[in-house]
């Protein structure tokens, strides 16, 4: 039996959101500090004239990109350009909707799975979706090869 490696790498997630959001966005922030991930926001760099240049590299490293969905993030020119970088480098978008009535993206924002921010507030739910894009750490995948190995040959 292969078991799942225990070392596996923190899943970076770029969190976007409309200011108004900002809020919802430290709450949502919150649980995914609990579910063990590593969270880029604007907040997390100085905004300069570098903050374009670095929140592309920050969205080129994430493993997930996750938007705050809300009557304000639909109006937002900043969020399509952060989601359309994600987009053009094929990451996964995960929408959190703020309120029942907002459950789509509009067609230029593209496709996404999205989530109600009540459903992502229930126990295991964020750390469910967060494992789903869990990396193993590439030596913890070596360990597990050999491990494989040295079962078989007994």
């Amino acid at each position: 039996m292969i078991r799942k490696p225990k070392n596996t790498k923190r899943v970076q997630v770029f969190l976007s959101y409309a200011r108004v959001d900002q809020s919802k966005a430290r709450k949502l922030h919150n649980l995914l500090a609990l579910a063990n991930a590593e969270i880029y926001t604007l907040d997390t760099f100085s905004l300069t004239e570098d903050a374009v240049a670095e929140s592309a590299d920050k969205i080129a490293q994430c493993d997930i990109f996750m938007l705050i969905l809300s009557p304000a993030s639909t109006e937002s020119g900043n969020i399509f350009l952060e989601l359309g970088a994600a987009w053009a480098l094929k990451k996964p978008v995960i929408a959190v909707a703020t309120q029942p009535e907002v459950t789509t993206i509009p067609d230029a924002m593209g496709p996404a799975q999205i989530i109600g921010i009540d459903e992502i507030e229930k126990p295991g739910v964020l750390k469910g979706i967060i494992d789903r894009f869990a990396k193993p750490k590439k030596n913890a995948i070596a360990r597990t090869r050999r491990n494989v190995k040295s079962r078989e040959a007994v």
